[in-house]
């Protein structure tokens, strides 16, 4: 199951502050979110995403959403994979007998 996200929304009026409010149960479930505040801007960036528009902008915070050691190995791992996968297709391209072309 996937990490719940926390989220802080800054509405731009009254009226989507309200919209919100009365949808809350529904954003919380089709967003994957743990909880959704208001609160006013500037929000951090270093700790989350921001999206911003001219109706809102929506801070969704990403610390607790997962184990960054875990992340930076996978990460790693995933380039050893690709630097592996991306030199094995050069030596192919290097051999003679697959780049010639077919009679």
């Amino acid at each position: 199951m996937k990490a719940k996200l926390l989220a802080r929304l800054a509405p731009g009026s009254d009226s989507i502050r309200t919209y919100v409010e009365q949808s809350i149960d529904t954003i919380l479930r089709l967003a994957n979110l743990s909880s959704l505040s208001f609160a006013a801007p500037p929000f951090d960036s270093t700790k989350g995403v921001i999206r911003s528009t001219k109706d809102f902008e929506l801070f969704i915070g990403y610390d607790a959403a997962f184990d960054v050691t875990a992340e930076v190995a996978r990460l790693r791992k995933e380039l050893e994979r690709l630097t592996k996968d991306i030199a094995s297709k050069q030596a192919r391209l290097e051999d003679q007998t697959f780049s010639q072309p077919r009679p």
